[in-house]
């Protein structure tokens, strides 16, 4: 049985668009499906539902530069290792730079345009959020 949301997607400078995700649980992945107007539909199994957003994600961008309208693509959000292994990364975090954890939201909740982002901007902000809070750490010598 799978579960559904219908979120919006948008390119910038563009009214936003629906899109409908149903995702199920096959063996130990998620397989997500998206329907959206004027686009084929997406099928992926991934080994959580992030990594199954993320290619749906990528699937938008090169249709013409969409992005999805979720906690999941933000640019400032990214799923903890356990949220990923024991939650199948339908939680993730926000993150401050240079502050360790953050708000745990729910990874399909709708989010502002302004807030997301492309997958590898979201990637690369991860990296740069990990560098800054492990920075204190090797300028003291801890390695805690």
């Amino acid at each position: 049985m799978a579960d559904s949301i219908q979120l919006e997607i948008q390119r910038p400078g563009s009214p936003a668009e629906q899109a409908v995700l149903s995702w199920a649980f096959v063996r130990d992945s998620v397989q997500l499906d998206a329907v959206s107007p004027g686009m084929p539909p997406f099928r992926t199994v991934e080994w959580d539902l992030f990594e199954a957003l993320c290619a749906y994600r990528r699937f938008l961008e090169r249709k013409g530069g969409y992005l999805l309208l979720c906690n999941g693509a933000r640019k400032d959000a990214f799923p903890s290792a356990m949220s990923r292994e024991m939650g199948k990364g339908f939680k993730l975090y926000i993150s401050l730079m240079g502050r360790p954890g953050g708000t745990l939201v729910e990874t399909l909740d709708p989010a502002p345009l302004e807030t997301v982002s492309t997958v590898a901007e979201q990637a690369a902000f991860h990296d740069a959020w990990f560098d800054s809070i492990r920075a204190p750490a090797r300028a003291t010598g801890d390695s805690h």
